[in-house]
């Protein structure tokens, strides 16, 4: 067929030089087989390039001056969707595949290797800047040819800017990519390390960054979901959210003066009550007073049973020496500290205290303390109760949505499950579900009597 090529005449088979092209080290015979062919004066170069899908030429790349500083030009035939230099040498079967960055690049090692009698392999080149839309297509292509992971695609790109942005791009986009060519890091590329002398070349499998978890390591990471699920003390709740797991962030939020922190208070002392043995909690009411929390946690107690049960409650938590606004050092630090204190609990009263203290930034600050959050959560396996309130919105409404949350619309995504406290009535609270619990799937709502501690109410609703 005949390959659009401007003004210049159909490309005739011409080298020039004895040698082939010198400069390169590329031979007249490894030109001929990539289908490259060269004019006398100027020096122009012309490649033509096929597609997977049709073996003839489908355009071409030109070069004028030389190499090393010469014009390039990339010229396509209408309609072409798919273009890699040295596809046309594919026999069909699988092999190793060799990628290089550019056309010369390619064709020196085809030599190399040829001369060195590796089998069986090819060499194929990306020819530039490959679209965005067409590289997924070309890897995918590269991965069936190896037989998608029987042999090993290897990488051979430039010492420079460019070529390691395609390392990086095979890296982040095709982590199974095994193989990456060391090229000696006084050269620029493969031609020129050729041609210096070097022969002998080494590989190595890419090594993913230190904050990745592959393979073996995978596999011994022990799912949560099958691990032991603590009680809340409160078998309704326990029905709807099925206690507490580790790494699990358990939200309540609601409006003013709903009782949000006495009922989570409350939760304190259950969970002190049913689970010392496994570590203290970690309290940090950023809105009262110790005492004052303390307090609300024995007040589950009989009055006569009150004192001890401040002292035994003492005993086994830890609250943060701070009052109101904590900024997200302070946080961090915190948290970084709970393995050494031997915490098993956290449990936040209230966050969004964490994060009003910078005019216009609460939202980004909130959302930035949750994940936070929930990152030393995960990496300790401990579960946390968070407190936080809502906005001016949900003043409007007597009961709350994921809309009313305070930070992001995807804020409530963060929690394994957001409950919202609401006093129903003179001595009733009620406890309902504003998303559903992440590990059951459920909804529902639970009404509590207040008889100088919580109790769960058996004469109304449940799930």
């Amino acid at each position: 067929m005949d390959v659009p090529i401007g003004t210049l005449n159909h490309p005739i088979i011409n080298i020039p030089l004895p040698n082939g092209l010198v400069t390169r080290g590329i031979t007249k015979d490894t030109c001929k087989l990539f289908k490259v062919y060269s004019s006398t004066e100027p020096l122009c170069v012309v490649i033509h390039y096929q597609t997977h899908d049709e073996p003839t030429p489908c355009g071409y790349k030109h070069r004028k001056g030389g190499w090393t500083h010469g014009i390039k030009e990339v010229r396509w035939e209408k309609g072409s969707t798919r273009c890699l230099f040295g596809l046309h040498l594919w026999d069909g079967g699988e092999c190793a595949v060799y990628l290089c960055e550019g056309e010369t690049d390619a064709m020196s090692l085809y030599q190399h290797l040829m001369g060195k009698g590796e089998a069986p392999f090819l060499v194929l080149a990306l020819g530039g800047n490959p679209p965005d839309n067409l590289l997924p297509q070309w890897i995918d292509l590269i991965y069936s040819i190896t037989g998608r992971g029987n042999y090993p695609l290897i990488t051979v790109f430039d010492n420079d800017k460019p070529g390691h942005g395609y390392y990086d791009l095979i890296e982040d986009n095709y982590p199974d990519t095994p193989h990456k060519l060391i090229i000696p890091s006084q050269y620029k590329d493969i031609c020129e390390a050729l041609m210096g002398g070097e022969t002998t070349f080494t590989t190595k499998g890419y090594e993913p960054p230190a904050n990745l978890i592959t393979g073996a390591a995978l596999l011994d990471d022990t799912p949560t979901q099958g691990k032991e699920v603590l009680t809340t003390g409160f078998p309704n709740l326990d029905a709807l959210i099925g206690g507490y797991r580790g790494g699990s962030m358990l939200m309540f939020t609601g409006l003013s003066k709903a009782g949000k922190s006495t009922f989570v208070a409350g939760l304190t002392t259950n969970y002190i009550s049913n689970h010392s043995h496994l570590g203290k909690v970690l309290y940090m009411p950023l809105e009262l007073k110790h005492g004052d929390t303390l307090y609300m946690m024995a007040s589950q107690y009989s009055p006569e049973d009150i004192d001890g049960g401040r002292s035994y409650l003492a005993e086994h938590t830890v609250m943060l020496k701070h009052f109101g606004y904590a900024e997200l050092p302070l946080l961090d630090s915190t948290l970084k500290a709970i393995p050494k204190m031997g915490i098993s609990l956290l449990v936040i009263d209230h966050i969004t205290a964490a994060c009003t203290g910078m005019e216009g930034l609460a939202t980004k600050l909130l959302d930035a303390a949750l994940s936070l959050i929930q990152t030393r959560l995960l990496e300790y396996n401990i579960p946390a109760i968070v407190v936080t309130h809502v906005n001016a919105g949900g003043a409007m409404s007597d009961t709350i949505s994921s809309q009313h949350l305070r930070g992001s619309q995807s804020l409530s995504q963060l929690p394994s499950c957001v409950l919202a406290v609401r006093r129903a009535d003179d001595g009733i609270t009620e406890v309902y579900s504003v998303t559903p619990d992440r590990y059951t799937g459920r909804v529902g709502r639970m009404f509590f009597e207040w008889t100088g501690k919580f109790e769960p109410m058996k004469t109304k609703g449940g799930l």
